[in-house]
């Protein structure tokens, strides 16, 4: 959102340390989180937005 490029160096490193998260809890549990914003989905959402570099929210601002 402010444009500088540190701070999407910064949110992906995020990304890809909530995914080695998410893959060991999944590991460990057996299954995968379903739930929209703490689950799996909304880290996929996340992840999506820090790979194509757009800071809308799906469901505030583009619907």
């Amino acid at each position: 959102m402010s444009g500088e490029a540190r701070w999407l160096e910064r949110a992906r490193a995020f990304a890809m340390h909530a995914i080695a998260q998410s893959d060991a809890a999944a590991a460990s549990h057996g299954m995968h989180r379903f739930t929209l914003w703490t689950g799996d989905l909304g880290l996929a959402l996340y992840v999506s937005s820090c790979l194509r570099v757009d800071p809308a929210l799906p469901t505030l601002d583009v619907f």
